[in-house]
């Protein structure tokens, strides 16, 4: 399936999918759409559910916001083992994030995909390279925290960033995760090592980000020839995004390609 990250920053979101279509003929089966982004004005809830109006496949990530400074950053010296612990200061402000995001996801109209902790083995959010039990424990008790609340509607993404090894490390297991993807800045023959670390936890593979800033049309190719497992690209947007870059229409009209339109009917029920 092919997809296309919506343009968090600009006026018009769906600036670069509409050009896609435009140049090639064909709409993308994934929208990824994003909650928490610093610096987004996008409203994650009408393009989700306009996306599941047309018979597409929403991606939704998030970017949460450090519950020990209310604020995007890249604080080292957090203790992420409060976020376990009720009464906390920490805890009691994750727990509220936790709520708003619940509070956001029922109201979208049908299924998505759930990218939480976007590239979790990176050194470049909160989030990343803490200690792996307490990560992986706060990762369960938000997958269970959300079910008790009835979001019955997530697909849960676990996503790593292809640079920086530990693909595994941080994996919550296979009870609390359906899809595991990477990502990756241009996606070669050469990302081997995350594809053998994913492959073995018996998950769909996608490949959640990818940018080229060049020529789009042989990645079809590459990915099936390299990474047969692999059930999904979605590019992202800005001088990545597939229309202002070469190659858009070979690469939404390769045969080994879903697209909107090869998608059945019935998905979801707006």
């Amino acid at each position: 399936m092919l997809g296309q990250h919506s343009n968090y920053w600009d006026a018009n979101p769906l600036d670069d999918v509409q050009a896609a279509t435009s140049q090639t003929g064909k709409t993308v089966a994934i929208l990824g759409t994003t909650t928490g982004q610093s610096g987004s004005t996008e409203n994650v809830v009408s393009l989700t559910n306009a996306w599941l109006a047309q018979g597409g496949i929403p991606l939704v990530s998030w970017w949460p916001l450090d519950p020990f400074t209310g604020i995007v950053d890249n604080d080292r010296s957090i203790d992420l083992a409060q976020l376990t612990q009720p009464g906390t200061a920490p805890y009691i402000a994750w727990y509220k994030l936790l709520d708003e995001q619940i509070a956001m996801l029922k109201q979208l109209n049908g299924p998505v995909l759930y990218r939480p902790f976007v590239e979790l083995n990176g050194n470049w959010s909160w989030w990343g390279q803490k200690d792996p039990a307490t990560f992986i424990l706060v990762w369960q008790q938000m997958h269970d925290y959300f079910a008790s609340k009835g979001v019955t509607n997530l697909l849960w993404i676990y996503n790593v960033n292809e640079d920086l090894g530990n693909y595994t490390t941080y994996y919550p297991g296979s009870n609390y995760v359906d899809v595991v993807s990477w990502d990756s800045y241009p996606p070669d023959a050469k990302d081997g090592g995350w594809y053998s670390a994913l492959a073995t936890l018996g998950k769909p593979i996608i490949l959640a980000e990818c940018g080229i800033v060049g020529d789009y049309s042989a990645l079809p190719a590459l990915v099936n020839a390299n990474y047969p497992l692999v059930k999904a690209i979605v590019v992202w947007s800005q001088k990545w995004a597939l229309s202002v870059n070469s190659g858009a229409s070979a690469f939404m009209n390769d045969p080994a390609t879903i697209s909107m339109s090869d998608l059945p009917s019935g998905l979801v029920n707006p």
